[in-house]
Formats: C-alpha cells, sequence, structure tokens
C-alpha cells in the first residue's frame, strides 16, 4: 500500500477495504504477510527497475567476497612458498633423530650423576656410621668408667658403714 492511499485511509476514517488500491500498490506478499507495506510492490516488481538493482547489487556482494578471497589467496601464495613434501619428511625425520638422540644423552647423564650420587652417599655414610661407631665406644668407656666409681664408692660406704 503506498504512502499515499494510507494518509488517505488514515484521514477519511474509513478501512481499507472502502478503498480500491491499485495493482500496482499492493505488496507483492499480500496484506496478510506484509501489514506494514515494506515489501516491494506489485508494479514495482513489473517494472524490473527494483529487481534489477536488487540482482546487480547482489552480483556485486558475489564478486567482491570471490575477489577479496582470490585476492588473499594469490598474495598468501605468492609471499609465502610451500615446501615440498619430501623436505618436509627429511626434516620431520631429522627432527626426530635429534630427539632421540638427546634422549639417549640424557639417560647417560641421569646415570652418571645417580653413580656419583650413590657414592658421594655411600662415602657420606660410611663416615657417619664411622662416627657412630666411635661415640659408642666413648659412651661405653664412659659408662665402664662410672660403673667401677660407682662400685668403688658403693664398698667404701659398705665398709665405712660396717666400721660403724
Amino acid at each position: 500500500m503506498s504512502d499515499y492511499s494510507k494518509m488517505k485511509m488514515a484521514s477519511s476514517g474509513s478501512s481499507k477495504k472502502d478503498f480500491k488500491i491499485s495493482d500496482e500498490d499492493e505488496s507483492c506478499l499480500g496484506d496478510f504477510f506484509d501489514p506494514c507495506g515494506v515489501c516491494i510492490t506489485k508494479g514495482q516488481m513489473r517494472d524490473g527497475t527494483l529487481v534489477n538493482r536488487l540482482l546487480l547489487c547482489g552480483c556485486a556482494v558475489v564478486m567482491l567476497w570471490a575477489s577479496s578471497f582470490q585476492t588473499a589467496v594469490y598474495i598468501a601464495n605468492s609471499s609465502i612458498s610451500s615446501p615440498l613434501f619430501s623436505v618436509v619428511k627429511e626434516s620431520c625425520d631429522a627432527a626426530y633423530q635429534l630427539s632421540a638422540s638427546e634422549k639417549t644423552d640424557y639417560v647417560e647423564c641421569v646415570d652418571r650423576q645417580l653413580g656419583m650420587c650413590d657414592e658421594s652417599f655411600e662415602s657420606v655414610l660410611n663416615e657417619e656410621v664411622a662416627a657412630t661407631n666411635a661415640q659408642l665406644t666413648a659412651n661405653a668407656e664412659t659408662l665402664s668408667t662410672v660403673g667401677a666409681a660407682q662400685e668403688a664408692c658403693s664398698a667404701s660406704f659398705t665398709t665405712a658403714q660396717v666400721n660403724l
């Protein structure tokens, strides 16, 4: 429905069925699916200018997308060279061999360090056992000296008690 028809209906207070709307001003979807009258009219469809403009606009958008994608692909392919599969495979094989070699070197290094730690631990352990044994011997000598002194003291006390 055209703006003129709407204004005329609003000003007269009559309903839409009172006016005979030309086929040119009716929406291509009909009044039920286009109550606001925003779709193109049948006259515009017959005229073809709006449809031609919409088709031209759609073609322009499609060409823009296609050209943008093709341009991006061209720039990427020209600036970034793709290596051959054989080169990629050789590089991966070399990297695998290097990582296997590094793993072997790491295991040898850890074993060597573990051996040095075991030797160091054994020597420190032996020193501590020797120091503990020396302390035990010193304690035993001190206990025997104290035990002898206690016996002498006990014997003297018993003798002194008997004498009194």
